[in-house]
């Protein structure tokens, strides 16, 4: 497993193969905006993590809560 672990590690290091979608407004009488898509790039493993345990409780409770309303329907 730890081969699955470190090659998924290097795949999320930025390097300069990464290509970043770049999307550039521009309107008359206006500057030029660059809007540069970073991806997830900038997310944190740890917060990542803690989002996917928070939905899978929050999952269920709802499936709780719809059991106890079925029941009492």
């Amino acid at each position: 497993m730890p081969g699955i672990l470190d090659a998924a590690s290097e795949s999320a290091i930025p390097n300069s193969e990464n290509k970043s979608q770049v999307n550039v407004v521009e309107r008359p009488g206006r500057p030029a905006i660059k809007f540069i898509d970073v991806g997830n790039m900038c997310l944190n493993v740890k917060d990542q993590e803690r989002r996917a345990k928070e939905g899978e409780r929050r999952a269920k409770v709802g499936a709780r809560r719809r059991e106890r309303q079925r029941i009492s329907n």
